[in-house]
């Protein structure tokens, strides 16, 4: 007899969604390099493999309660011990969907993504068939409450932090099924593509703003300028 799984994220048709998503990153992850990248996964599942990527360090956490981030170092969702601007890609893989406070860990994520650095969002799709599903998983599932957040929202607070969303798409199944046969293409029948919102799954693909600071040059000490006082910057003293 095959084991319960202990909560939605080791349910058939939830890892059958996380291993499509999972390549759905690929073509997007092939032209991002950087040195450090952050990739935040819901659960420690040790069978998903990481994105492929090309950075030089990818940090993995996953979430281990609403209030707590574990895996390679341990934090609170809303405390990143991380410089600012510290990642170019940041891949968050339905994670803010199990945490307490939702507002104040994306705040963290726009300080800690770098300026023109990547965000990629992926959650459930509060609009599809899934939801009534999900919801009686989290009936029969202990610690598997959801927090859903819709991609507008995503939208909205990360506008707030000069995060723009470049792109918005729609992955995995209709309905919530095992099998893989469900799981038809995205690019598949030109009739259903119009109903692509109603796909299991979103990803949102985000950038953020560069900075709006320029350097400024500093102007020349007074001792510097009394050397040449009828010359301006740029001229040069004819020789006789």
């Amino acid at each position: 007899m095959q084991a319960q799984p202990d909560n939605i994220y080791r349910t058939a048709p939830t890892e059958l969604l996380l291993a499509r998503e999972l390549a759905a990153l690929d073509p997007l992850l092939a032209g991002i390099y950087g040195r450090h990248g952050l990739y935040i996964r819901p659960q420690y599942l040790p069978e998903v493999a990481e994105p492929a990527h090309l950075l030089g360090n990818l940090i993995t956490l996953h979430i281990d309660t609403p209030y707590r981030l574990a895996g390679a170092l341990n934090c609170a969702p809303s405390q990143l011990p991380f410089a600012s601007d510290s990642f170019k890609l940041i891949v968050i893989q339905h994670a803010a969907e199990n945490i307490a406070e939702p507002a104040l860990f994306s705040a963290e994520l726009a300080r800690v993504l770098a300026p023109e650095g990547v965000a990629l969002i992926l959650g459930f799709n509060p609009y599809s068939a899934w939801r009534p599903w999900l919801a009686l998983q989290q009936r029969r599932l202990p610690g598997s409450a959801l927090r859903l957040q819709s991609p507008h929202l995503w939208e909205t607070q990360l506008a707030q932090h000069d995060i723009d969303v470049m792109q918005r798409r729609y992955l995995g199944a209709f309905l919530p099924r095992a099998s893989a046969v469900a799981q038809a293409p995205d690019d598949s029948a030109r009739s259903l593509r119009w109903l692509s919102g109603l796909r299991g799954a979103y990803l949102l693909l985000a950038r953020k703003r560069r900075s709006a600071l320029t350097p400024l040059r500093l102007r020349k000490a007074s001792r510097e300028r009394a050397q040449a006082p009828h010359l301006v910057p740029g001229a040069r003293r004819a020789r006789p």
